[in-house]
Order: structure tokens, then sequence, then C-alpha cells
């Protein structure tokens, strides 16, 4: 913005009949306005002062270390006698035993020193901790003091003729004077521990026994040894396809991480049986050519009638073989937390087959003759196999629910004595498992 450009303007907008305007004379009232220097008021540099000086009375006063103060003393009534840091220089110079001690300096200085016999007092004990119990003697103000054995006043012991000139000296320091009782006597009841020891945890009581149950699905494998011509027959139709697995869990936990585990299991083991042959059969049909006559003519003539038809087709026949079993797992384990809330369960242990029931059929002998599973040379039990489960679950003190994979291996022939084969099966798997407390 410039000079020339405001005139301008002020003369496009304003035309000179309807407004009056002095330029020149603005633009000098607007430089004077702008270099005109600002100035603070007087009330804010004495504002400042007394604040300043209001900081400067509060940080001395926080500064400067407070008094000890102690509270006043009822009669019969227990305080710990604090130790300062700061003595007296009588304190310091002489460990005062009892009252005379004290009573000397200042009756010599009045002339008048006292003769009264006390025998010295036992030291002060202590309490536990470090810490000293003190009960505080009455003041002449709000008690009487006991009658001497003599009968000649209050006092401490036996008393001549001129003990009564000690009571002025001593008045003003009786009220300061305290007697240490024995430290077995009204004491607060203190902690069953140290300072500086920690009292261990109560440790949570994890219920011991958990009963769940077990889903798990997985593919199976057969190993089966033998006469090669036979196996090679068997291999060709038979293919192992699944195994299932289900059961009833009981679990007992062996402190914070191990545990044993038994149950009883149901497991099928599935195999698919593909057989291909040709079938052979025959049909009556009625309008069947049966002859063709060639006449002399050579003209040709078709005989037909009723014959019997010989037909041969390929099928192939798809069964499946179904191996279940009963069992004991006997497994061994331990639970590792993960967090708060999660647990990595691992066991192995082995499995008995108790019982066997089978159904299908098999290649019975080298001419492929089929033989029914029931009848096959397997055992009904004695079974035995090793499995190994890792679970993942989320527990809490009531239960714990997760998923889990599996693994089996046959340790022994499934087969009894047989010539021709000898069989084993394993199985890779995964599943749910839930388990509840037993409290």
């Amino acid at each position: 913005m410039n000079k020339d450009w405001f005139e301008k303007n002020l003369r496009e907008n304003y035309p000179p009949e309807a407004h009056d305007f002095d330029a020149d004379a603005a633009w000098a009232a607007l430089e004077a306005r702008r270099r005109k220097k600002r100035r603070r008021p007087f009330v804010f540099w004495w504002t400042s002062a007394l604040g300043v000086l209001l900081l400067g009375a509060a940080g001395l006063a926080l500064w400067q270390p407070g008094k000890d103060e102690t509270p006043a003393q009822t009669p019969n009534s227990m305080q710990p006698a604090v130790q300062l840091t700061q003595k007296s220089p009588v304190a310091a110079s002489k460990k005062v035993t009892s009252r005379l001690d004290v009573a000397k300096p200042i009756a010599q200085q009045t002339g008048q020193e006292p003769s009264v016999a006390t025998p010295p007092p036992t030291p002060p004990p202590t309490g536990r901790g470090g810490v000293e119990y003190a009960r505080a003697l009455p003041s002449p103000e709000n008690t009487s003091r006991p009658p001497s054995p003599s009968g000649e006043g209050p006092g401490v012991g036996p008393m001549h003729a001129g003990a009564h000139h000690v009571t002025p000296a001593l008045s003003f320091l009786e009220p300061k004077i305290i007697l240490l009782e024995p430290a077995s006597q009204n004491l607060p009841e203190l902690p069953g521990f140290l300072p500086g020891e920690f009292k261990k945890r109560p440790k949570s009581k994890e219920p011991r026994w958990w009963v769940g149950g077990s889903v798990y699905y997985g593919l199976s494998s057969v190993r089966r040894d033998g006469s090669a011509e036979y196996l090679k027959i068997r291999d060709s139709e038979e293919t192992a396809l699944d195994m299932f697995q289900t059961g009833f869990d009981a679990r007992l936990r062996l402190g914070n991480r191990f545990f044993v585990q038994t149950g009883i299991y149901f497991t099928q083991w599935t195999d698919v049986r593909k057989q291909v042959f040709k079938e052979t059969f025959t049909t009556l049909d009625s309008n069947y050519l049966i002859a063709r006559l060639i006449k002399a003519d050579g003209s040709v003539e078709d005989i037909y009638g009723a014959a019997e038809i010989v037909h041969t087709r390929t099928v192939t026949e798809e069964t499946y073989n179904r191996y279940s079993h009963l069992e004991l797992p006997l497994l061994a384990g331990v639970s590792l937390p993960v967090g708060g809330r999660w647990r990595l369960d691992g066991s192995v242990g082995p499995v008995f087959g108790l019982l066997a029931v089978r159904s299908g059929s098999i290649s019975g002998d080298l001419n492929g003759a089929k033989l029914p599973l029931e009848d096959a040379p397997y055992r009904n039990g004695l079974t035995f196999s090793g499995m190994l489960r890792l679970e993942w679950m989320y527990a809490t003190q009531d239960w714990a629910a997760g998923v889990g994979i599996m693994g089996r291996v046959a340790l022994n022939d499934w087969a009894e004595t047989n010539p021709l084969f000898s069989e084993k099966r394993h199985a890779i798997g995964a599943g749910l498992v839930f388990r509840k407390a037993i409290r």
C-alpha cells in the first residue's frame, strides 16, 4: 500500500463534493501513531515488585526448620522417647543418673546443697526395635507427691531437716524428668515380622482334580510287512483314510505344573477298499437276428427270433473297512502358564487297547478271495500305542478349554501270528478339549 494508491481509491469511491478528506493529514497522524512508544503503566512495576517480595517471604518461611514440640503428657500415659540429634550441654558433658546430679549444680549457685541419699536408678531398658518407652511423672501443679516413709513431706526417700530447701530449686525440673519402665509392661504389640522382611504371599489353592472330554480327528497311515505278493494285492485294494478319537479324561495335578492323566477313549480307524473285477451275465433277446439266408437269385433274407445273449462288464466296488478300539490312556505331562490365562499343556504316554471290533472285508489269500474283516487274524485286544498331545488352553480357576494336536504310533503288531502279513497303524490330528475342576 502506498500514498498514490490510497488517494486514487478515495477519489474513485468518494466524489469530491460528497466527502472532504485531507490525505496528507491522515498519513501524518497514522505515522505519528505508529512511531509512538508504548509505555508500561506505573501500576505494573508495583505489582511485580509486590509479587517478588511475597515469593521471597514464602521461600524463607519454608526454608527455616520447624521447632520440635513435645505434646503435653497426662499422668500414666505412655509416650515413646525420641532421641534428638542435638543434645544439651549438660547431657553432652555428663550422663544424668539421678535427680541429685541435676539439682546439685543449681543448688550450689543458690548456696543450698541438698543432701538426699537415693540409690541410683537402674539403667532404662529399651523396647524392641530400638524404641524406648517412658512414663511421665506427675507434675506438682495437678498431682500431689506421695509422702516419704519418714512422713516429712513429699520426696523420693528419707530426708533430713534441711531438705525442704530443695523443692523450690527442683520444681521447674520435675515436669521434664521421666522414668523408663521395663519393656515388658504396657508395650504395644509389634508386627510378627521384623522390619525389612517380607511376608510370603499365600499360594492360591488350585483344584487338584480335573475332568473333561476331548475330540480329535486326523489322517492315518498303515505299514504292513510280510509276503510281497500278498501285500501287493492289499496295497492296490486298500488305502488308509482317517482316524477319529473321542473320550473322557481325568487329570490329577501334582503341584503347579506337573500332572498325570487317564480316561477311556473310543478310537476308530477307517480304510477305503476299491476292488475291480469283470462280471458276466446272460439276457434273453426276443428280437435277435439268429440267421441270414442268401437265395439263388441273390436276395438275402434275415431271420429273427428269441436268443440268450452273454454280456461281460467291468465293475469297480468301493467299500470301507473300520477298526474300532476301546482304549485306556496313561499319560504324564507338564502345564506351563503363558500370560495370565493361557496355558500350554504337553503330555505323553502309552495307550492300551482293551477291546476291538471290525467291519468290512480284505483279500483273504493270494487268489484274491474276499475275507470278512471280523474273521481276519487281528487282535481283539492287547494293542499297544504311544501318544503325544500338545494343547493350547484358556484356563480359569474352574474350567479350561482350548485346541490341541495329537500324534499316535503303534508299538506292537495289530495282527496276530500270521505268515502273510503284520500291521501297524499311525495317525496325526487336531481336536478340541474341555475340562472342569472338581472342588
